[in-house]
């Protein structure tokens, strides 16, 4: 299963490039993700598409990471959704 979205400017609605996007698991908290319990990742596109392959079925929280200039992705921003077994879940913008 993967997980893809787009990550974009709000106000514009432009795609961002260059933005670390995780997929961690959703029960570990700030601290747990941030010493290496990261999960899997990906890198937006110069549209802002990105694709997170090799997921297992969990619960994950999609978190936007990194700083490309101009730009805060506030953790408040992190999306929880369920990954089902042989599923894959797009549009997590």
């Amino acid at each position: 299963p993967y997980v893809t979205g787009r990550v974009t400017d709000q106000r514009s609605g432009a795609g961002i490039p260059g933005v670390t996007v995780r997929a961690v698991d959703a029960d570990l908290d700030g601290f747990e993700a941030a010493m290496g319990r990261r999960g899997a990742e990906a890198v937006s596109d110069d549209d802002g598409v990105y694709r997170i392959t090799g997921l297992k079925a969990e619960r994950y929280r999609i978190v936007p990471e990194g700083r490309p200039a101009g730009y805060l992705f506030p953790q408040d921003q992190a999306r929880v959704i369920d990954v089902a077994e042989d599923a894959s879940v797009e549009g997590v913008d």
